[in-house]
């Protein structure tokens, strides 16, 4: 499938998971495997785009468990969450920020954040960003990441 293709039908996907029934339908479909996919897309959009859904999909419960599947899948979701953080793309980063907050909810996932080296690293970087004001939203969004990830129940 071409990037065009895959960064298009993440984005549609994105836009209808703001209805809840869209989300449980998502998940449902076993829409969070390929989104999960494609966070390792060699094309910024497609990654975009399933960062993007994946953000609205993990606001439900089902979704947050989709992230840590009991059977292990062929690509590690939060491992491809944390490499996320790392990339130079403002939109990308700040949406992989909310995803790391929606996950953190879940006791395995935010284990695997906290005891990764380069997650909370990476976030600090976030946070301590150039100064712009997009920087700033980053920021802003990498400080709640933060918080959940080291959250104490």
């Amino acid at each position: 499938m071409e990037a065009a293709v895959r960064a298009a039908a993440g984005r549609c996907l994105a836009g209808l998971c703001f209805d809840m029934g869209a989300k449980d339908a998502a998940v449902a479909a076993d829409a969070v495997d390929t989104l999960c996919a494609l966070l390792e897309d060699p094309d910024l959009g497609a990654r975009r785009a399933a960062c993007a859904a994946l953000v609205s999909v993990t606001t439900t419960d089902e979704g947050k468990r989709r992230m840590v599947p009991a059977e292990p899948r062929p690509r590690d979701a939060v491992a491809a969450i944390i490499a996320l953080l790392a990339e130079p793309d403002a939109y990308l980063t700040t949406a992989a920020c909310k995803l790391v907050a929606n996950v953190a909810v879940h006791p395995k996932a935010r284990a695997q954040l906290r005891e990764d080296k380069e997650c909370l690293p990476a976030i600090d970087a976030l946070i301590a960003g150039p100064g712009t004001d997009q920087d700033a939203l980053v920021a802003q969004h990498a400080r709640i990441a933060k918080d959940a990830v080291l959250w104490e129940p």
